[in-house]
């Protein structure tokens, strides 16, 4: 006979732990808007990548389906008011 495994799998990281900010600071919302606008304002361009994997069914179906998004965002600031993007995806 070969033993048979039950339970749950469980798997434990360790994370850092947080820390409380040396310096704290205060500052009304418009000065946090105004902040918030100053550094969008000096972004020129930035670019995202994210990369998705899915899985579905299990051992009551018979079987696991995996897939995977890969998406990537280009975005160059054009003017004041206008934004210039490009979309690759692939699936």
């Amino acid at each position: 006979m070969t033993p048979a495994l039950t339970g749950c799998l469980v798997h434990t990281r360790s994370v850092l732990k947080t820390r409380l900010p040396d310096i704290v600071r205060n500052a009304t919302l418009d000065q946090l808007l105004k902040q918030v606008d100053e550094r969008n304002a000096a972004i020129q361009s930035m670019t995202l990548y994210v990369r998705m994997s899915t899985s579905t069914g299990g051992s009551l179906q018979g079987e696991v389906k995996e897939s995977q998004l890969q998406w990537i965002h280009h975005c160059r600031q054009a003017g004041a008011d206008q934004r210039d993007s490009d979309i690759a995806h692939r699936g």
